[in-house]
């Protein structure tokens, strides 16, 4: 798809996806809890 939407529009394929993961990240912290989640520590070798 993106390289249709470059092609129809003049933008790089490159430029959609980034949007496209802009957006689907942005969906994402509107969805997690992020109070759920347990932090793992590491202790050095």
């Amino acid at each position: 798809m993106a390289l249709r939407l470059s092609r129809a529009l003049n933008r790089s394929p490159d430029c959609w996806l980034a949007m496209q993961d802009l957006y689907d990240l942005s969906v994402a912290r509107g969805r997690l809890d992020f109070d759920s989640i347990e932090r793992i520590g590491f202790e050095a070798a």
